[in-house]
């Protein structure tokens, strides 16, 4: 599998063979990142990329523009690898690898970045963890603002409802896309 698009375009993205790793196809990540610039600038970016896995995501938006990349993933031998494509890709001084469970992440942040994310990736493994806890959780941690794009994969049957979502610190979700690409669905959020 390999990077779509940018600086890093055509490069090899590592290959895992850790447990629940389901990397983000090819065709998938081109589509969110068309859809993206519509809805705001990858360029210069600030970037969370949880349940980072392969990292396809957040070193997708990392050759497209963005400035930084905080991938999270629990498992160490997935962090490990991450931290080894970082350093091939020549990026290590734009990227963070945090060895953690996404929803503790956002629950008590540990980055040394200041402030919230432009644009934050999940991905969660698509039976483990139900798209409206996940969305709670982000909308209540402050690695998120007023203005962030938060895209959200999960299974087709697994797909975030239509309508709105309850307001937590100050903050809501407004669904401003929803889309399928076969077993997959991807929702963006832009919270307000």
């Amino acid at each position: 599998m390999r990077i779509v698009a940018g600086k890093l375009g055509g490069r090899r993205l590592p290959r895992l063979s850790a447990d629940g790793v389901r990397p983000t196809s090819e065709r998938v990540r081109e589509a969110i990142f068309s859809s993206l610039q519509a809805l705001t600038r990858v360029e210069e970016a600030r970037v969370l990329d949880l349940y980072a896995g392969s990292g396809a995501l957040g070193f997708e938006a990392l050759s497209r523009g963005a400035s930084r990349c905080c991938f999270v993933e629990q498992q160490r031998k997935v962090c490990r690898t991450l931290q080894q494509a970082a350093e091939v890709f020549g990026v290590t001084k734009d990227v963070e690898v945090i060895e953690r469970d996404a929803l503790a992440f956002l629950r008590r942040p540990s980055t040394g970045g200041a402030g919230a994310f432009h644009l934050v990736f999940a991905d969660p493994p698509y039976e483990s963890i139900q798209a409206a806890e996940l969305l709670d959780a982000v909308l209540s941690s402050s690695v998120v603002g007023a203005g962030t794009i938060f895209v959200l994969e999960t299974g087709k049957k697994h797909a975030v409802p239509a309508g709105g979502f309850a307001e937590a610190q100050q903050l809501s979700a407004v669904v401003k896309r929803a889309k399928t690409y076969g077993d997959t669905a991807v929702t963006y959020f832009e919270f307000q």
